[in-house]
């Protein structure tokens, strides 16, 4: 184990943050602009690589971070569809209610802003081991595109690594990878035939697409993505082959430009292991488990890691790290992804049958009316206050 050698040291990093996606970069900027010595750790090249989601945020959140700019938002939303698997659809108006993002391009900026603000940014490194070095010193050891080894040292550590993370693996934090996942596929797609590039698609169908639901997402110019995220641990057939045969059902022709891939974590996991290592993101399962969407969770997330791991250094107490990062992401996160992760699990142990009926009564309700920002739990609300007989014996059937 090369934590047992002795190494001679040149310098040691207030701060290793293994990840440059947008969780990572977002704790580096802030820990970089509060003074702290920072190094980020990207396994991938430079140049920043296809996203592994549908590139959609609700603008309520993403407005209280960024600024959107025509440079980096390919469409702006202004309504939704969610269709049933009998053909019932409910519309909701919400006007500027969201953004699809070109994350190419905005992924680069929060990167960018990252190392302005002073962290040290090193690309093609794969972290291959991590352990802790006496009470107060992480080492990571890490190849290069090369082949070359090399290791760091840190006071701290911070695992923005996605859902496989080899930080949250190594230090213990994440003892089960594969029970709450979904399991991403998307087509990035020329459609003709769909009149809005300003409304975002949904689709649920129990026949068509078990433990699924799907998506079309407009990038402008009849660009679409397009595509389906199924629960791992009820995966019955490759999410490729749901594709594929859910859009042979729609009859659409679709111009297929590229493929994208990837798993988000939407189960509970452990964050902090009480001493120097912190997981944000993707690495800390912090995404809307009924949706998927997580980039909002994951530049806040850094901000408060990076915020956090400051207050720590500087006064060396456990509980500066509970302040400034556990209870925000308690408050924030995970205490409303509990709820929605209890509603994900009744909703996909329906029938057809059921959900079409739900359908039906959510129609009734909000069909066509605007809301300021869409929210889950709010929606669910006004179909109990309008309709209680019907989602009660949905819910015990």
């Amino acid at each position: 184990m090369y934590c047992k050698g002795r190494l001679i040291l040149t310098h040691i990093y207030d701060l290793i943050v293994v990840g440059g996606g947008l969780a990572g970069s977002s704790a580096a900027r802030v820990a970089s602009q509060k003074g702290l010595s920072v190094v980020v750790l990207e396994k991938e090249a430079d140049i920043v690589s296809p996203p592994q989601c549908a590139e959609g945020v609700p603008s309520d959140k993403f407005n209280q971070l960024f600024r959107p700019d025509d440079k980096w938002v390919s469409s702006y939303i202004n309504s939704g569809v969610l269709h049933g698997p009998d053909g019932n659809s409910i519309k909701v108006l919400y006007p500027s209610g969201g953004y699809i993002l070109e994350r190419t391009v905005f992924d680069r900026v929060v990167q960018e802003e990252a190392r302005i603000s002073g962290a040290r940014m090193l690309f093609n490194c794969r972290v291959i081991d991590i352990c802790k070095s006496g009470t107060d010193r992480i080492k990571v050891k890490y190849t290069d595109s090369g082949g070359g080894e090399g290791v760091l040292v840190g006071r701290f550590i911070i695992g923005a690594d996605g859902a496989s993370s080899i930080v949250g693996r190594r230090m213990g934090l994440i003892k089960v990878f594969k029970r709450d996942l979904y399991v991403c596929f998307q087509y990035k797609a020329y459609i003709e035939g769909i009149d809005r590039d300003d409304e975002i698609y949904f689709f649920v169908n129990p026949e068509l697409l078990p433990y699924s639901y799907a998506w079309i997402f407009p990038k402008g110019d009849n660009l679409y993505n397009v595509g389906v995220a199924t629960l791992f641990r009820l995966l019955k057939l490759k999410p490729k082959e749901i594709l594929d045969c859910w859009l042979r059902e729609l009859k659409l022709e679709v111009d297929i430009v590229e493929y994208l891939s990837g798993v988000v974590p939407v189960g509970r996991r452990n964050i902090y292991d009480g001493s120097r290592v912190l997981l944000v993101g993707d690495a800390a399962s912090l995404a809307n488990p009924l949706t998927g969407e997580g980039i909002c969770n994951a530049i806040n997330s850094g901000r408060w890691a990076g915020e956090a791991v400051y207050n720590f250094l500087l006064s060396g107490r456990k509980s500066d790290v509970n302040r400034y990062y556990i209870d925000k992401v308690n408050r924030n996160m995970l205490k409303p992804n509990r709820r929605l992760y209890m509603i994900r699990n009744w909703f996909y142990n329906l029938s057809e049958k059921e959900v079409e009926r739900i359908i039906v009564l959510l129609k009734k309700a909000i069909d066509n009316r605007h809301f300021r920002e869409i929210n889950i739990m709010s929606i669910l609300y006004n179909l109990i206050l309008k309709h209680p007989g019907g989602v009660i014996r949905s819910f015990w059937r």
